[in-house]
Order: C-alpha cells, then sequence, then structure tokens
C-alpha cells in the first residue's frame, strides 16, 4: 500500500530541489513517486515542465497530458501542456489547451498571449490580434504583448500602428532590446536608415550578446556603404554565433567585393559547412572563385557539392562556367566611360532633383549628385500593384513618396529586368500564351502603378530594360528572353506616349533585331552593365542622354557565338569530371575517357523542349539510359526512329520538358556508344508570330 505521508514528504523535498534549480535532484524524486503512484498529479506536472525545460519534449507532453487527464480543470496542466506542444510547434493542439485554459480563467494574461502567438502562427490574424489586446487589457504593462502586437501589424502592412506597439513596449520595458531591433527593421522599411542604426544600437546596448542585432546593423552599415563598419558588425555577430550564416554570407560578399578573396571564400565555406543548401552561399562562392580565377579550385567544389546532390542548378551553372572561363574573363575585363552631367534633364524636368526606384538596374544610377536611389530588391514590373508580394517593392516605393514634395522632385522607375530574363517567358509556358500577351500585360500592371505615382502629383520617368545573355535563373532561349525585352520597350515606349510619362532605354544600343541577339561584350555578368571606375560614369553619360532626350545610336558587331557547346561527363559521380563538346549534334570528347557514367548538357537557360533524339554508334537497349533533368528522374516515352537513333518525349503527353541542365545516366559501354544528341524545341517565338498573323 502507498504511504501517502512518505509521497508527500517526497514531493515537498522534489518541488524544493526544483525551486533551487536543482532539477536533477527533483527529477529522480519525481520519478521514484510516478514508480509507485502513475497518476501522482503533481509528479506528472512538475516533471513534464523539467523535462520540457531539457528539451524532452516527447516525454514530457506524454507526462503533460496525464497531468490533465488527472486534474482536467487545472488550468496551469492544461496552460504547461499547450507550452511544450508549442515547442514542438504542434500548433492546433497549443491552442487547444490554450483555449480549455481560458475556460478556466479568461482572464489569464499569460495564457491569453500565447494563445495570441498560437493564433498567428495559424494565420489566424484576427485571433491572434483579439488575443493579444485582451491580454494587454488584463496586463497594461505586459510589454511582450505590445511588442507581437506590432509584429502582427507590421506582417498587416500596418506601419504606423506597428511602431506605435513597438515604441509603447519600449515605454514599458526601456531596456526591451527585441523591440527596438524590430523598431529598427521598420524605419528601414520606411527608408530612415538612420533612425534605423540608431534602434539597433540601442537593441544591442541592452543585450550586448544580440548577434541578430549585430547582423541588422552590419546590413544598415553596407546599405549605407560604410562596408568597414558593416565587416566589423557582421564579425560580432559571428563571434557570438559562430554558425550565423547570413552573417557569414553577406560578410564574405564585401569581402569578395573588396578583392579580398582568401577570406571571402573562407567564409562562404563556413556557411556552407552549416547549411550546404544555402543559396546566396552557393551563388557568392561561385561568383568569388570566378573573380579570383580560381576555376580549378571551382570545379573540385562544385563537381563535389554535385555528388551530394544533384538538385541544384546554381552549382551546375557555375561548374559549366568554370569550365567555360567566359565570365571569368568578363569579370576581371576593365571598360572606361566618359563624365557625365544631369542639368538638361533637370530643367527639362523643371525639379530640382530624381528619386529613383527600382530593381538591381536602379543602382547605375548611384552617386549622381541630385539622383537618390532606392534599391527596392528584385521586385517585378508585373507585381508593384500588388500589395503583398515576398519582396514588398510596392510598399518601399510609396513609403518614401509619401515624404517627397511633387513640385520639387520627380520620380523614376527602373524595373522589368526580372520579367524579361524569367517570369514573362516561364509565364509563357506555364500557362500556354504568346509572348506579346504575357507582355501586354506586364505593361498594363507596370503603368497602373505609374499612374498612382502621378496621381500623386509627380512627373515620372521609366528606364526600360534589355535583353540578357544566359544567367543562372535565365528563362527561354537567348532569343525568346530578346524578342520578349525588344517588345517589352516598343510597347511600353507607346503606352508611356498616350500617358505623357518620359520613357527611355538602353535596349537599342546593344540588341540586333535580325538576329533577335544583345551584344553581351557590354554585360558583366550577362545581365548587368559594367558599373565599375569610368565604366559606371560612361554608361551613366548614355543614361542621361537618354533621359534628356539627345538619344545616340549604337551599332557593335555582336560575339560570334561558338557553335560548340560544352558536355560534362560523370557530374554527379565518382570519377573525375570530363569535357567534351557538342558541335552540331555531334558529340566529342576532348580526351580519351576511361570512366563515363554521366553526360550533363547545359542549354544556357531554362528552355522548354518537346523531344531528344539520341544517336548511337550500335544499336542498344536505349531502356538503359535514365533521364535526369535538373537532378531529377524524368520519365520519358521511348520510340526508335532508325536502328540507332531513339526520340524520347515525356511519358505525360500534356506536358513538355523544361529545364536547363538534361543529363544521361547509364553504364560506361552505352554512354560511350553515344556519337549525337539534340533537343527538339518549338520556341515561343513561333507561337508568337502565329498570334501575330
Amino acid at each position: 500500500m502507498v504511504n501517502q505521508e512518505e509521497l508527500f514528504q517526497k514531493l515537498q523535498a522534489a518541488v524544493s530541489f526544483h525551486n533551487q534549480g536543482e532539477l536533477d535532484k527533483a527529477e529522480a524524486i519525481y520519478r521514484d513517486v510516478l514508480a509507485v503512484d502513475a497518476k501522482n498529479f503533481y509528479a506528472l506536472n512538475f516533471l513534464g515542465c523539467i523535462l520540457r525545460s531539457k528539451e524532452m519534449l516527447d516525454e514530457a507532453r506524454n507526462l503533460l497530458a496525464a497531468a490533465v487527464i488527472v486534474k482536467p480543470g487545472d488550468i496551469g496542466a492544461q496552460f504547461n501542456l499547450g507550452n511544450v506542444l508549442r515547442d514542438m510547434e504542434s500548433w492546433d493542439e497549443a491552442l487547444a489547451c490554450y483555449q480549455i485554459a481560458l475556460k478556466l480563467n479568461p482572464i489569464d494574461s499569460s495564457v491569453l498571449y500565447e494563445a495570441g502567438n498560437a493564433y498567428r502562427m495559424l494565420g489566424d490574424t484576427l485571433g491572434a490580434s483579439e488575443s493579444y489586446r485582451r491580454a494587454i487589457e488584463v496586463k497594461p504593462d505586459f510589454a511582450e504583448a505590445y511588442l507581437n502586437l506590432g509584429n502582427l501589424f507590421k506582417e498587416e502592412g500596418e506601419l504606423e500602428e506597428a511602431i506605435g506597439s513597438y515604441r509603447k513596449a519600449i515605454e514599458l520595458k526601456s531596456d526591451f532590446a527585441e523591440a527596438y531591433l524590430n523598431l529598427g527593421n521598420l524605419f528601414k522599411e520606411e527608408g530612415e536608415l538612420e533612425e534605423a542604426i540608431g534602434s539597433c544600437r540601442k537593441a544591442i546596448e541592452f543585450k550586448p550578446d544580440f548577434a541578430e542585432a549585430y547582423f541588422n546593423l552590419g546590413n544598415l552599415l553596407k546599405e549605407g556603404r560604410d562596408f568597414e563598419a558593416a565587416i566589423m558588425n557582421y564579425h560580432k555577430a559571428i563571434e557570438l554565433n559562430p554558425d550565423f550564416v547570413n552573417a557569414l554570407s553577406e560578410m564574405a560578399g564585401i569581402l569578395s567585393e573588396n578583392c579580398e578573396y582568401e577570406q571571402a571564400i573562407s567564409l562562404y565555406q563556413r556557411a556552407l559547412d552549416v547549411d550546404d543548401e544555402h543559396v546566396n552561399s552557393i551563388a557568392g562562392l561561385g561568383w568569388t572563385f570566378l573573380r579570383a580565377d580560381r576555376h580549378q579550385q571551382a570545379i573540385v567544389y562544385y563537381a563535389s557539392l554535385l555528388r551530394k546532390t544533384s538538385i541544384n542548378t546554381d552549382a551546375f551553372f557555375f561548374l559549366f562556367e568554370s569550365f567555360k572561363g567566359r565570365l571569368q574573363k568578363k569579370l576581371v575585363k576593365e571598360f572606361s566611360y566618359t563624365e557625365q552631367f544631369l542639368g538638361d534633364v533637370l530643367n527639362t524636368l523643371s525639379v530640382s532633383r530624381i528619386v529613383a526606384f527600382g530593381d538591381s538596374h536602379v543602382l547605375l544610377f548611384e552617386d549622381i549628385k541630385d539622383i537618390e536611389v532606392n534599391h527596392v530588391g528584385a521586385s517585378t514590373a508585373y507585381n508593384l500593384i500588388k500589395k503583398d508580394t515576398s519582396t514588398g517593392g510596392r510598399q518601399r516605393v510609396l513609403n518614401r513618396t509619401k515624404r517627397m514634395d511633387p513640385k520639387d522632385e520627380a520620380v523614376l522607375l527602373c524595373f522589368g529586368e526580372v520579367d524579361i530574363r524569367a517570369n514573362i517567358l516561364k509565364y509563357c509556358y506555364r500557362h500556354n500564351l504568346s509572348i506579346q500577351v504575357c507582355v501586354s500585360n506586364v505593361v498594363s500592371r507596370y503603368l497602373e502603378f505609374a499612374d498612382e505615382i502621378i496621381s500623386q502629383g509627380f512627373k515620372v520617368l521609366v528606364y526600360g530594360g534589355y535583353g540578357s545573355g544566359s544567367d543562372r535563373i535565365a528563362f527561354g532561349s537567348e532569343a525568346e528572353r530578346n524578342y520578349a525585352a525588344d517588345y517589352l520597350n516598343r510597347t511600353l515606349d507607346e503606352a508611356c506616349k498616350k500617358k505623357g510619362i518620359i520613357y527611355f532605354s538602353l535596349h537599342d544600343c546593344f540588341f540586333d533585331s535580325a538576329s533577335l541577339k544583345t551584344d553581351s561584350r557590354f554585360l558583366v555578368d550577362d545581365f548587368h552593365l559594367y558599373s565599375d571606375g569610368n565604366a559606371l560614369r560612361e554608361v551613366q553619360l548614355l543614361l542621361l542622354e537618354r533621359m534628356s532626350r539627345v538619344a545616340k545610336k549604337f551599332a557593335g558587331a555582336l560575339e560570334e557565338r561558338p557553335s560548340a557547346q560544352l558536355v560534362l561527363g560523370n557530374v554527379g559521380c565518382d570519377g573525375m569530371v570530363v569535357k567534351g563538346s557538342l558541335d552540331g549534334e555531334v558529340l566529342v570528347w576532348e580526351s580519351e575517357v576511361d570512366f563515363l557514367h554521366s553526360i550533363v548538357f547545359d542549354l544556357n537557360a531554362f528552355i522548354s523542349f518537346d523531344s531528344v533524339i539520341l544517336l548511337f554508334a550500335d544499336e542498344l537497349d536505349v531502356d538503359a539510359v535514365n533521364f535526369v533533368l535538373d537532378g531529377r528522374a524524368i520519365a520519358v516515352d521511348v520510340v526508335q526512329e532508325a536502328p540507332c537513333k531513339w526520340r524520347w518525349t515525356p511519358a505525360d503527353l500534356s506536358s513538355r520538358f523544361v529545364g536547363r541542365y538534361p543529363m544521361l545516366k547509364a553504364e560506361y559501354s552505352i554512354l560511350l556508344s553515344l556519337n549525337g544528341v539534340s533537343f527538339k524545341v518549338r520556341s515561343l517565338l513561333e507561337r508568337s508570330a502565329d498570334s501575330a498573323l
């Protein structure tokens, strides 16, 4: 028979140890109690709390679930169970526990607060808002509730209300580092760089080990072009959190731009040791290898990465570029442009300054006196009328125009590059539409946003994009992209004239309409103009001449593209990567191949194609060849068209192949017998021509 007096004494001892922080001793006694009384509520509840603190969440959940069965009316046990389920990210179950607790006590501020967090994680904005507000009603000095209410306002785009909530949280808790940090993030979105920096510094003052605050401060200083101070703050963030991937990557990026390649490579590799799928580090390391002319090091790294996971198109991109050496030459090549001026443009517009907004191409206007540059991220022209986007470009533009004077300032919009390079053609592929239709949709939506700016009293300029070469996210063939760029420029030019919007572009400087080619000699990475040193001043002169309507014709002979395409063998396999070429449809290896288990091609962009033709030296079992596209196995239908000629088409007859890096995987003897490969592409240009008839 259980001695209740003895159990009571044990529980008293356990609670005493528990309160003194001697959790191991308390745990041992609670377990002793449960060994003789498995339904002892206090042992179940308190042991569950200890195990939660030790992150032994499964056992903690089981104990607390048993506790609420024993005493379903105990608010503390319900709350504790909800917190364990919250830690396990079982938000539905956690909320159910909090709701039971609130039925027992509707004015428990802690439970209301946690219920608000659960509602927020479940996407129930109204439920979260009501819970936070009720928590504040019950406990008016609840700083954490004000903080999370502010976060909720921010997510809903109600920035003034968010700022008010953060300020109230700080008023109640003057050393609230998290509130200062979030306030700084809001100031950054509002374009108030100095205020954002000040808030981050306050967060660090009150919480000196706040790695996230040092990281955010580094980002702000980088945006303010104080690179040395930015590096110091990234370094401090990494010192506090050695596995801080984003800080490692951002610091590496600055060092790479400053030609400090050894340190940059080391930091990128540290970041990838922590997260081998970190996209910015994979790409940043690749560009650093190319800038530093470390092609062999790049080949070894990206070949190794593709052995671990073949579903990484960035790794394919940099592996191919390291063999080609094409971008390496571009990245070290110097250009020069002449000095620039702005006076005529401002006189034409009758303003004293221009405020420019755009994607990365807006940076071409940087450091021009009387032009303020606002890089709002990779926003698309198509999405500027959309209120909620991942980049937030629209809101960042409108937040800035609120503080501008339309009598003294004009607005310059520089969007459309991402639309041209990827999104227009991707949309064509997905929805079976012509380029003309998709471009017209982009122009209509872009100018709808421009009309919003004009309605505020501003004069608006639009800078148009141009065609691009092959980049790691490029979509469609080069001809398709350039046709889309040309059609976008013509359509946008005509539409802007009707609306009285000043439109200019350098598109015709680099574009040849007969061949549908963009002269990539002027593009440092196949989609950005040279912008270092004298090159920036010279391209700025071209831009300003176009803005002032003194346009110049620029005709240049386009580079001859080599007919042979690079082919790589053994990518993703244990053997050494070997180099070959596809000249027309003929496959040739550069040297004798002793080991071959894969062959991969670079189509130079993400292309839509109907079929693959394989030509073998011998009549073989082609069913033994696996087709992989961008790292993913693809089911195909196989048709033999001749004794040694086979055609692959998608097994799903309603679809087409869409990808950039097709790979063949088979035994050595089969792949070595492969003499030729071709990819049957039905270009969107054909569909666009049909639509135009």
